[in-house]
């Protein structure tokens, strides 16, 4: 698995793409602590390390009362991604404001993932986790939720026209009940609440669960309700993505951080990462197919 993201370095995700990723790991939350300690550091290096630089990436392009300082690398200085220069500004702002509000979910479910694990696991987690990087998935939640939130304070500098910024505030209260909803399922076996949105409400969602789970076909019928999460979230998202290889270097980092029996995708609909990358592979198929055949060969005679 670890050559096969690393080969893929053209490789994109939507921040939606980030919020199916999030469902997968709240109906099944993951282990994340069975395997070696350098490959568990590695992993949430690589996970942390994309983050800043999303982060970074985000703080560089926001107004400058909003963005706070950093020190900001080459690439996110003279790069813009996949905007071209024509594009508009406000057409800018609005796709880095959606991408931050959606990638939100991953970022507290992800925390709550490494938390819990360590909590649960004791003296067998310190062991395949070094001291240093322990902190750094809760790290990257409080630099991401307090950027959102003092990106959201401040709305009227990044979208004057009101439509916008109630479009906005619209699908963070819908992020936010979601992701509540999602850290619920998690709270069946976890002490997770404390990374909700509304801590008391994912309480309550917790509750409500576990009477749905209790009933016949109760586990099918809660994997189809947080399979439309994000069909609830990103239907009406229709902005390009504003950092999607950074995005699939978080993703990327998050898969190869779990161990690959504790993924069930159950219920769940494929993401258009997946299908993306099936659609590659195939063409990628096709190619081959013609290279290996020499049409310049003659054709073999037959004997008899």
């Amino acid at each position: 698995m670890e050559d096969f993201f690393n080969n893929l370095i053209d490789s994109e995700m939507h921040a939606s793409d980030l919020i199916q990723l999030s469902c997968l790991l709240a109906i099944y939350p993951p282990e994340v602590n069975a395997m070696r300690r350098d490959c568990v550091d590695r992993h949430l290096k690589d996970y942390w390390a994309a983050s800043r630089d999303r982060l970074d990436r985000w703080q560089f392009h926001l107004p400058r009362p909003i963005a706070t300082e950093t020190r900001y690398g080459f690439e996110e200085k003279t790069a813009v991604g996949h905007f071209k220069k024509t594009q508009s500004k406000s057409t800018l702002s609005l796709a880095l404001v959606v991408e931050m509000i959606l990638s939100e979910p991953l970022s507290r479910i992800w925390a709550a993932v490494w938390t819990s694990s360590e909590a649960g696991n004791g003296q067998q987690r310190s062991r395949n986790i070094s001291p240093p990087n322990r902190n750094l998935a809760n790290h990257i939640l409080q630099k991401h939720s307090d950027l959102l939130r003092e990106t959201m304070g401040g709305l009227e500098k990044i979208a004057p026209d009101v439509e916008t910024r109630t479009y906005l505030e619209k699908l963070v209260r819908c992020t936010q009940r979601w992701t509540d909803l999602l850290l619920a399922h998690i709270e069946q076996s976890r002490r997770v609440n404390c990374f909700a949105p509304n801590p008391q409400r994912c309480l309550e969602f917790a509750e409500d669960l576990r009477l749905q789970l209790s009933k016949e076909n109760g586990q099918h019928a809660a994997a189809l309700t947080v399979a439309s999460a994000r069909r609830a979230i990103c239907g009406q998202v229709t902005s390009m993505p504003f950092s999607a290889r950074l995005n699939y270097r978080i993703g990327a980092s998050v898969l190869q951080s779990c161990t690959p029996s504790d993924l069930k995708p159950l219920g769940l609909l494929n993401p258009l990462w997946k299908v993306r990358l099936m659609g590659t592979f195939s063409h990628c198929e096709k190619m081959i197919e013609e290279i290996l055949e020499d049409r310049s060969m003659p054709v073999a005679l037959s004997v008899g």
